[in-house]
């Protein structure tokens, strides 16, 4: 079964298990997920546009309140964030690996290769992500093939 939930589509494999089909949240729905003005830091190098600038959106509201972000792009959460941090330079310090980070250029300046090999990044790094699960959903399904097998 496949869903739309927020910046993912979902696909259940079976009851116990959901893998997540992100979908690149642009600039103007990543600075959403950062509340109403005053929910986050609206002066110095860290405030909201700023981050959206560089790639990062609030997950849920509790990671807001502790100031904790991730990528859209590299799928890494960044936490401990003060107003005068540098998001773009941090982004690059700590997720050298993330696409959008190399690029170092707003979305808007990309070609449309660029975004397509972004957007390949995304997939391949929820992959990364969710291959334990998709490890043990495999597992299981082997598993209950093997019990009605050994009950014939």
């Amino acid at each position: 079964m496949v869903k739309e939930c927020g910046e993912n589509m979902e696909i259940e494999l079976n009851d116990e298990v959901t893998i997540e089909q992100p979908t690149i949240m642009m600039s103007a729905q990543r600075l959403e997920t950062f509340g109403e003005k005053g929910m986050w830091f609206e002066v110095g190098s860290a405030s909201r546009q700023d981050m959206v600038k560089s790639g990062f959106y609030c997950p849920s509201e509790d990671k807001r309140k502790n100031r904790i972000v991730k990528c859209t792009y590299c799928r890494k959460e960044f936490a401990n964030w003060t107003r005068d941090d540098k998001p773009e330079e941090r982004h690059l310090a700590e997720s050298s690996e993330c696409p959008f980070a190399q690029f170092g250029r707003d979305e808007e300046e990309l070609t449309v290769r660029e975004f397509l090999e972004l957007e390949l990044a995304v997939k391949l790094a929820v992959m990364d992500e969710d291959k334990e699960k998709l490890k043990a959903a495999a597992i299981e399904s082997f598993s209950d093939v093997e019990k009605l097998l050994n009950k014939k």
